[in-house]
């Protein structure tokens, strides 16, 4: 990778950590930072319906998940300005290939090549999916003590 190329990434890494500094900290405020007076000023002197009391919760819990991708993203970044300290960006962790260019165009951020972000990102969605369906497998049946333990088939139920 060249210097000028080297430049280019860095100053587009610059540019999306400022921005999403500015959408953490706006969603923050968002979510965490409402106004005493704000808060607790009921104008219609009408009790709030619990059905507003959910909207507002969901509304919450949304922001600060939104607020959650954004700074792991800020995380991969101060991992990418990481790797070019160290002289390894550009370079797959994995395989240790070159990562395409293209690919880092759109993500300048990435730590991997196409082929690895496919086996990396597969792992980890089976993990997450077959992780609550594996323990009930070697869950005692509720009715059976000991060694009369019936066993569950691999849709978690009992056989």
């Amino acid at each position: 990778m060249t210097n000028a190329e080297l430049e280019h990434y860095q100053q587009k890494l610059l540019a999306l950590q400022s921005r999403l500094n500015g959408d953490v900290a706006y969603l923050a405020d968002e979510a965490l930072g409402k106004p005493e007076e704000e808060a607790t000023c009921n104008l219609s002197h009408v009790p709030i319906h619990m059905a507003d009391l959910g909207s507002a919760n969901f509304e919450q819990q949304f922001t600060l998940s939104l607020m959650e991708n954004e700074e792991q993203v800020l995380e991969e970044i101060a991992a990418a300005w990481d790797r070019i300290d160290q002289g390894t960006f550009g370079l797959c962790e994995e395989c240790g290939k070159e990562i395409p260019k293209a690919r880092l165009l759109v993500l300048p951020f990435t730590s991997y090549c196409v082929e690895c972000a496919r086996v990396v990102q597969r792992s980890f969605l089976i993990s997450s999916y077959w992780f609550p369906f594996i323990i009930p497998l070697f869950a005692p049946c509720p009715w059976a003590s000991g060694a009369n333990q019936a066993p569950l088939n691999i849709h978690g139920f009992f056989t």
